[in-house]
């Protein structure tokens, strides 16, 4: 089970540093044009921390579905589980945060 975790939280650093790193890039261009030319990753995750709280929670909850139902497929389980529902609804709050933090960062900039 810890190397479930330790893949989960793995999978989730990389797919939100990824996003980070595609969100810093537009961003730090457009504040450059603006006349900002000292745009940090930290003035990027300062923008909407609603966005990023809720790409953690989305890439986390898909990454534990996929893992859970990868898991439950070995042993042989072929029922739906709760914890796979749980997570994908855990998903959907987390596309919700992520809505409105992209709103938020489109309003600022």
């Amino acid at each position: 089970m810890a190397e479930l975790v330790a893949w989960v939280v793995a999978a989730t650093a990389v797919e939100v540093a990824g996003l980070l790193g595609v969100v810093h890039a537009v961003l730090r261009r457009t504040m450059a044009e603006r006349g900002m030319a000292g745009w940090r990753v930290a003035d990027t995750l300062l923008t909407s921390p609603l966005l990023w709280l809720g790409a953690v929670l989305v890439c986390a909850s898909l990454n534990r579905a996929v893992a859970a139902a990868a898991l439950r497929a070995g042993r042989g389980g072929g029922e739906a589980s709760s914890s796979v529902a749980l997570a994908l609804a855990a998903a959907a709050v987390g596309a919700a945060m992520m809505w409105f933090g992209v709103r938020a960062v489109g309003k600022l900039y």
